[in-house]
C-alpha cells in the first residue's frame, strides 16, 4: 500500500490536501484522511483514482510501520496469550485471535478491509 499526501497547489482555490491510501499500483484508493485530521475514512471497497493533474509525496517513516504512523493503527507490542501465528502467503506473519464472543480477527491486510480472511475462515 502507498500513502501519498496531495501536494497540489491550487491557486485562488482554497481546497485542502488530503492523505490517500492507495494500492501498490497507485490506481485504486482504499481510504484517505481529510486535512488537519488524523482519522482514517476507509472505503468498503477500492475505489478508482485518477492522479494526472495533481502533485502527490509519498509518505514514509523507516522508524514505525507506516500504519502506525498515519492511521492511527498499531500492531500489538507482545503477542496475546490467546493469539495464534499464520504465516501469510507474502511470507510476512500476521496474530489471529479469538474474542470473548467466539468471533476470530486477523492482523493481516485482509482481514482489515474485508472483515474476513483466509486466516480466520481456516481456523474455523
Amino acid at each position: 500500500m502507498k500513502y501519498l499526501q496531495e501536494v497540489t497547489d491550487w491557486g485562488d482555490h482554497n481546497v485542502p490536501n488530503h492523505i490517500y491510501y492507495l494500492n501498490d499500483d497507485k490506481t485504486r484508493m482504499v481510504g484517505y484522511i481529510k486535512a488537519g485530521t488524523k482519522a482514517l475514512f476507509k472505503f468498503k471497497k477500492p475505489i478508482s483514482i485518477d492522479l494526472r493533474g495533481r502533485k502527490f509525496v509519498e509518505l514514509k517513516d523507516r522508524k514505525v510501520e507506516r500504519d502506525e504512523v498515519y492511521f492511527g493503527k498499531k500492531e500489538p507490542d507482545v503477542k496475546p496469550s490467546n493469539a495464534i501465528e499464520v504465516q501469510g502467503s507474502n511470507g510476512k506473519v500476521y496474530l489471529l485471535t479469538k474474542n470473548a464472543s467466539g468471533k476470530y480477527s486477523c492482523t493481516c491486510p485482509g482481514f482489515t478491509f474485508r472483515h474476513t480472511c483466509k486466516h480466520s475462515v481456516g481456523v474455523k
